[in-house]
């Protein structure tokens, strides 16, 4: 299971944040960045988009 921390501004202490929880969706934001100079960047995924763009990820590997 992939876990996702969170700090917010009012508690620095993280916050797990997991694909269980259907009542308020978590939307994922990333940003990578590999030395050969490609930068990818997705905003508004879903936890299954992330699944789906990390299997992308590990068949170029």
């Amino acid at each position: 299971m992939i876990v996702h921390e969170e700090k917010t501004k009012t508690d620095d202490q993280p916050k797990p944040v997991s694909k269980g929880c259907n009542d308020n969706p978590v939307r994922i934001w990333i940003d990578v960045r590999i030395s050969n100079g490609l930068h990818l960047s997705q905003k508004n995924l879903s936890y299954q988009d992330l699944v789906r763009m990390i299997e992308k990820l590990e068949g170029l590997c």
